[in-house]
């Protein structure tokens, strides 16, 4: 970072840095960077009060981020108060006392080392292969239903196999959740169960916000989609349904849609991560779930289903299973009533957790119908009537680690 970054300039006299600002007759250029490095002193601030400490904060001061908190802070009203000399047209000419002028160089000098450190180490972060022996993770990015609930977003799991992040289902928000984890929309692969709008509203989000050249989106590559039979014509459609926006970006931006209908079996096989997909009974829809295995491992994800033998046999000896789960309290209409018939109960779900027995049985996409709908200890305790198994009740966010062993986070 030059020092005309902040509209200063430093000198070296008797062996002292000396901050000195000149005001000159470009104003709007010294006034547009002294805005650049109030924002960064701004931001720099936000992070300390964050408590995100960082390695070279000892360059600082002597007594850590508290100290060079208050340097920053000084610093900042210092700007503001040269700012507004420069829009009232008044000639400024900031020394600072002696004692002053160490601490603040050292801070400028600071600042100078860590922003291209930091930017190297998340773009390191960002770009470095996984550990392949140990880099197999399951998020549930959302675990609700149709309903509008704050705390559980439409339904979608992300897959995160060595370099590969596979996103299946695509529910409301979905995008959110993947970038509270910090996860570019541009680097995941999309695979859809099946076409219920709840699975899939949140697609248009994905690909349009992924394309923007910014940390959260960043593709570079068509946007790779798998689905059951009319995957292909849905996505055709949405791209003539936003065809007004395409035709502003498409000349800089890559909004091309590669996707691929698919049948039972094996759909995708890159990096080490293989999805294979098959058949479940979701009433007359053509409907599928995922088993993905990596580095001798596996997870199993039902999609919607009533019980199904086919789910069975295509579990068996995965390491964790997440499966949807359905409950009609007795207040609940006749039209929930059907829809509940459509998924699988507690003790349905429970009955296949016994018959795959995996390390690991997880709920997901819980359709709860009725007013109060039915509580989570309803559902443990029907659960229990069939399976007697490990048992997670998945919550927005749960993080699963697969390998010899199991690990369970809670992101927040």
């Amino acid at each position: 970072m030059r020092p005309g970054a902040i509209g200063a300039r430093l000198v070296r006299k008797r062996n002292h840095s000396v901050l000195s600002t000149h005001v000159v007759d470009h104003r709007d250029r010294i006034l547009r960077d002294h805005r650049h490095g109030f924002e960064l002193l701004r931001g720099f601030r936000q992070r300390l009060l964050d408590r995100r400490r960082i390695t070279l904060i000892s360059i600082l001061h002597g007594d850590g981020d508290d100290g060079a908190g208050v340097e920053v802070d000084r610093m900042l009203r210092s700007m503001g108060e040269m700012r507004a000399a420069i829009l009232q047209g008044r000639e400024v000419d900031y020394n600072p006392p002696l004692e002053e002028q160490l601490p603040m160089n050292r801070l400028i000098s600071a600042l100078c080392l860590m922003i291209p450190l930091a930017l190297t180490a998340f773009a390191q972060q960002r770009q470095t292969p996984p550990d392949p022996a140990t880099d197999f993770r399951v998020v549930l990015l959302g675990t609700g239903s149709p309903t509008p609930r704050p705390d559980r977003f439409g339904p979608s799991i992300l897959v995160e196999a060595g370099s590969e992040r596979l996103v299946f289902d695509c529910g409301r928000s979905c995008t959110t959740r993947l970038w509270q984890l910090r996860i570019p929309l541009g680097s995941v692969k999309l695979f859809l169960t099946h076409l219920h709008s709840d699975h899939t509203v949140g697609i248009p989000d994905l690909w349009l916000t992924g394309i923007l050249p910014v940390p959260f989106g960043g593709r570079t590559s068509p946007f790779r989609v798998w689905g059951p039979e009319g995957t292909v014509a849905m996505m055709v459609n949405m791209e003539k349904a936003f065809d007004a926006d395409i035709r502003v970006r498409s000349t800089a931006l890559n909004v091309a849609i590669d996707a691929k209908d698919f049948t039972e079996g094996v759909v995708f096989q890159e990096n080490g991560g293989r999805v294979e997909a098959f058949k479940v009974a979701h009433g007359d829809l053509n409907a599928f779930g995922f088993r993905i295995d990596y580095q001798g491992h596996s997870v199993v994800l039902s999609g919607d289903t009533r019980p199904s033998d086919n789910l069975v046999t295509h579990a068996k000896g995965a390491d964790v299973v997440v499966h949807e789960v359905a409950m009609a309290a007795p207040t609940a209409d006749a039209g929930r009533q059907t829809v509940a018939l459509l998924h699988s109960t507690p003790e349905q779900a429970g009955a296949e957790f016994s018959k795959i027995r995996p390390k690991l049985a997880v709920y997901s996409h819980f359709s709860l119908f009725g007013t109060p709908e039915p509580t989570m200890e309803e559902l443990i305790s029907r659960t229990r009537k069939t399976y007697q198994g490990p048992l997670e009740i998945g919550e927005d966010l749960m993080a699963i680690s697969i390998g010899d062993s199991i690990a369970i986070q809670r992101i927040h």
